[in-house]
């Protein structure tokens, strides 16, 4: 039975929805994943999930990048909505789109079009103290798919530009392309893109494009 003290908490929940576009977009409180969705009764959804500090979008909301990370924090709401749209059922068909998209994971918000899923409404109670010593406490809701459904269009390689391959020859510097072979050849992948990131021409040019293993196989000898 209903308590008629439950409140609505003004997110649509138990529906189907396919995810009709994904883009990142900078508000005031950080970066987000936003998804446009298209619920089975006609309704459009749009929902947000922070990325976590410093993550942002420097190609109109297709990609995020972090000046010192290669990955989103696991409590991050991003984090938490990837592992259960992959839980739900969809792991391999998530795993094979991120393969056609240079393996950017939930860092390329093109992973998501197309994607139906059963959402459903969780109520979280979280508590912090603020910047004046306060102890805050509320309850906060999201929808997070719990049943995947299916894809309506199967993304390949040959139909995004964010799969196209990098240039390592003719728009990297020489000497920085030195810089990188060197530390391809003397680093685990895991260290090689540690060391990468400090190189200023690689933060602001390829920094996406670290996390794909396939720049790293080709720098090595």
């Amino acid at each position: 039975m209903a308590d008629e003290f439950d409140f609505d908490p003004g997110i649509k929940d138990d529906y189907i929805g396919t995810i009709r576009e994904a883009h990142f977009e900078k508000g005031d409180n950080g970066t987000s994943l936003v998804l446009e969705i298209n619920a089975e009764d006609g309704a459009e959804v749009r929902q947000f999930y922070r990325c976590g500090p410093d993550w942002d979008t420097y190609d109109g909301g297709e990609t995020i990048e972090h000046p010192s990370k290669t990955s989103p924090n696991a409590n991050t709401q991003l984090a938490e909505f990837t592992k259960k749209a992959m839980k739900s059922g969809a792991e391999a068909t998530i795993r094979e789109r991120s393969k056609a998209l240079n393996s950017l994971g939930p860092k390329t918000s093109d992973l998501w079009a197309g994607l139906t899923f059963h959402w459903s409404v969780e109520t979280k109670h979280v508590s912090f103290t603020n910047s004046a010593g306060e102890l805050i406490e509320r309850d906060t809701a999201r929808a997070f798919p719990d049943e995947f459904i299916g894809e309506t269009a199967p993304i390949s390689a040959s139909s995004t530009s964010s799969s196209t391959p990098v240039d390592n020859g003719s728009a990297m510097p020489e000497t920085v392309r030195a810089q990188l072979t060197t530390l391809a050849n003397e680093h685990d992948f895991d260290s090689f893109v540690n060391h990468a990131i400090e190189i200023e021409w690689v933060r602001s040019n390829i920094l996406a494009e670290l996390s794909d293993e396939g720049l790293y196989n080709t720098l090595k000898e």
